[in-house]
């Protein structure tokens, strides 16, 4: 505050945080703004100052190169973590951008001559019946549960208490979320967030169950009225299903960088990230 008015913002999400077998408090940094007329004063420094100040893990999620240099200053690391996988339902929106602002106009016309190409794509997987039943989030939690005591990779702990807060979904930012499962092993968390169709977390046992899922994704995203479908890979075996089935990867991949009061997960090699972790934007 400076004289009563607002000059920036840091938002903190609390969240659990599990790596190996221990469980740590943490906080996703969200949202970083600075009033345009004051930047450059270490206004952001101050805010990340003091947020830090709580004694626990800070995670940022794909930060811009101004945040990025900040946090990394601070004290932040990089962990690998998944590839965001996007399927163009309307290939003239990815394209819009990714081209260069005096492309743009190349877009559309592009965008329709891709169209036929992803269509095929995605009819080749409409799976006449599905193993896949809608169901409470309740069902699928030790799913859940049990992949992620499987995993050695930190990653935000999805317990009973997380996914009844995020899948009913956040008044005025996201819809409640859809939740489904196959057998014991396979599940899936989707929604829509227009433009985008988001799978929010997924595991499927084998590639018939995939094509299941996929048929059913690729059905509600396109009753949505969305234009690109985004989904998370987390290992080799999932990258492969999604590809093979036209899904497009970007060059680079989900940027997660953390500080770890005590060093706690430094050692950590991966992030099993997955779309409800956080609101992708700092």
């Amino acid at each position: 505050m400076n004289e009563g008015k607002v000059i920036g913002q840091l938002g903190l999400i609390p969240v659990r945080l599990k790596y190996d077998k221990e469980i740590f408090e943490a906080q996703w940094a969200c949202d970083l703004l600075v009033d345009p007329g004051l930047r450059k004063k270490g206004i952001g420094n101050l805010l990340f100052e003091d947020g830090m100040k709580r004694n626990m893990i800070t995670l940022g999620n794909n930060p811009s190169p101004k945040a990025k240099s900040l946090m990394l200053a601070k004290g932040f690391k990089h962990i690998k973590s998944a590839a965001r996988m996007t399927f163009p339902l309307d290939p003239s929106d990815l394209l819009n951008w990714v081209l260069p602002s005096k492309l743009k106009f190349l877009s559309e016309i592009s965008g329709k001559i891709l169209k036929p190409y992803f269509n095929i794509k995605r009819k080749k997987y409409n799976a006449e019946k599905s193993e896949f039943k809608y169901c409470d989030a309740g069902e699928i939690a030790p799913i859940i549960s049990k992949y992620q005591s499987e995993r050695k990779q930190a990653e935000i702990l999805h317990d009973n208490e997380f996914l009844e807060w995020r899948v009913n979904g956040l008044e005025n930012f996201s819809h409640r979320l859809e939740t489904m499962k196959a057998r014991e092993d396979s599940y899936a968390v989707h929604s829509h967030f227009l433009p985008y169709y988001n799978v929010y977390d997924w595991n499927c046992s084998d590639e018939k169950i995939f094509i299941e899922m996929l048929s059913e994704i690729f059905n509600e995203a396109v009753k949505s009225g969305a234009k690109t479908i985004q989904i998370m890979a987390n290992n080799p075996f999932e990258e492969k299903l999604l590809k093979d089935a036209g899904f497009l990867r970007p060059r680079n991949t989900e940027t997660v960088i953390q500080y770890s009061p005590g060093k706690s997960i430094d050692s950590a090699e991966y992030f099993h990230f997955t779309y409800y972790d956080t609101d992708n934007n700092l």
